[in-house]
């Protein structure tokens, strides 16, 4: 691993092959020094990709602006942006709506598996990997010789644990749902990107769900809706469909301020050298403590006509530590009150969960009560229900892919009508 010179900007150069085709490589003992400098101690400055659902990458660049990120680019997937480890590290906490915090770690040839291996040798992954800890690999993209994500992150993964045998002595184990250490890649023709997850779990787990329905909602997508319906905090919040509670979940805590991930652990806290940034961590976290005195909170309602939905979100108020500050209750929408200039979020049954003319009667009933209530209603589902469904035309709306289908989030806000 190399500099260009640059104070903070980190590049990887994997230099041509030789004409035999062997690769020599240096005794990694003898270049790991080298490769200690150019860790993301302090406020050092790197490049980095937010992950996003498809169709909110533009909320993620205003939470990468709060966080104190620039040269910030939307891309597919996801924002790219430049910053420093504590603007990251704040971004992982407070972000409710990217799905991962990569640190890029440079590009390298990956024309076929050899090449894939030497690539990952030279990032130097036995320095981010302690004994006794796991390691993951995920790639996206193939290519002729690599034509398997599968096969490319076994390679990938044997160049780690090679590493750190011939480094260290020992060999880490592999966990691809909960790793401490894990490296992404981006195969694009023969040349791959690299990446290193800051988060571990994805973001959208922030340690609150005890219980959960059938296909709930992601947090980062409720957020999303909340966010695209601007919810603000200053009306009562109805969610007549609640499900398991993520949306009233999202939206108590941020009408309170509180961090999106303060109930959660990070990869970065378990790297090698993080004893050189955990105090800078600490004052991030320390900063965002929620106050002691949370600004006045309107009124929620939270209601389902499935008794397991609502034990459910019972279970996941509780433990998000929120149970005394919703009304909770097992009704069909024809009983829920929504009280005048509500704002109601819903993410009702769709697809394959329900027969369509349930969904399409729900969605009526449920909107001529709203309508009748001045409130304003955001609502996630298939654009042909919501077409087919409503004569109304919607304030605004916006594609999303939830899972695999196309979907959209339709605001409409019946007290200007």
């Amino acid at each position: 691993m190399m500099g260009d010179g640059t104070a903070g900007t980190w590049h990887l150069r994997v230099g041509p092959q030789p004409a035999n085709g062997v690769a020599h490589r240096q005794p990694l003992h003898a270049t790991l020094a080298d490769s200690l400098m150019s860790l993301p101690f302090n406020n050092v400055e790197a490049d980095y990709f937010a992950t996003a659902t498809g169709g909110t990458e533009s909320f993620v660049v205003n939470e990468l602006k709060q966080s104190g990120a620039f040269d910030i680019k939307a891309a597919k997937g996801g924002v790219l942006f430049r910053a420093s480890l504590r603007a990251a590290m704040d971004m992982c906490l407070h972000s409710r709506i990217a799905g991962r915090v990569l640190m890029r770690r440079g590009s390298g040839d990956a024309g076929n598996a050899d090449q894939l291996y030497d690539a990952v040798r030279a990032l130097h992954p036995e320095a981010w990997v302690a004994e006794d800890q796991l390691v993951a690999c995920r790639v996206t993209g193939t290519n002729s010789e690599l034509r398997t994500t599968h096969f490319s992150a076994m390679r990938m993964k044997d160049a780690i644990v090679d590493a750190c045998r011939d480094t260290h002595g020992w060999r880490p184990s592999v966990d691809t749902k909960h790793p401490d250490f894990a490296l992404h890649a981006r195969i694009r023709g023969p040349r791959a990107d690299f990446s290193i997850d800051m988060c571990g779990r994805p973001l959208n787990q922030r340690g609150y769900r005890a219980q959960s329905v059938e296909a709930p909602i992601k947090e980062t997508l409720a957020a999303a809706l909340l966010r695209f319906g601007g919810w603000a905090g200053n009306r009562p919040f109805v969610d007549p469909m609640c499900g398991s509670g993520t949306l009233v979940i999202e939206a108590l805590e941020m009408a309170m301020g509180t961090p999106a991930g303060m109930r959660r652990s990070f990869s970065f806290e378990r790297w090698p050298f993080a004893g050189q940034y955990l105090p800078t961590w600490r004052e991030v976290r320390d900063v965002s403590e929620p106050a002691d005195d949370p600004p006045p909170m309107p009124i929620f309602y939270a209601s389902d006509r499935d008794g397991a939905a609502v034990d459910a979100t019972r279970a996941n108020l509780k433990r998000a530590g929120h149970e005394e500050k919703a009304v909770v209750s097992c009704a069909p929408c024809s009983r829920v009150t929504i009280p005048w200039g509500a704002f109601v979020a819903v993410n009702p049954p769709y697809g394959e969960r329900m027969d369509p003319r349930q969904v399409l009667s729900a969605h009526r009933d449920l909107f001529e009560r709203a309508k009748a209530a001045g409130a304003l209603v955001t609502i996630i589902s298939l654009e042909e229900v919501l077409r087919q469904t409503f004569r109304w035309r919607p304030l605004r709306t916006l594609e999303v892919r939830n899972g695999p289908l196309r979907c959209q989030i339709a605001v409409y806000d019946f007290g200007e009508r």
